[in-house]
């Protein structure tokens, strides 16, 4: 997925936000993204069970920080 993201920039471009990273986390229950916007990052989950191309789909119609779970502001 962080491969797509990264060969696209415009899909996190749209909202104005880049990767950090991307991945797995308890043995593919679920993916983890942490974007940033310059001001912020943002931590969102995602089901495991659910293809890189469908979540991408999602990034492409739904911006990333209105479904993180955590938010870390930068001083």
């Amino acid at each position: 997925m962080a491969a797509a993201l990264d060969a696209d920039p415009g899909i996190l471009g749209r909202w104005d936000c880049g990767l950090r990273w991307a991945k797995q986390h308890g043995q593919a229950d679920q993916v983890y993204l942490l974007v940033t916007d310059g001001a912020a990052e943002y931590s969102t989950a995602y089901d495991g069970s659910e293809e890189a191309a469908a979540i991408i789909s999602r990034l492409r119609t739904t911006d990333p920080r209105e479904d993180a779970r955590q938010v870390f502001h930068r001083p």
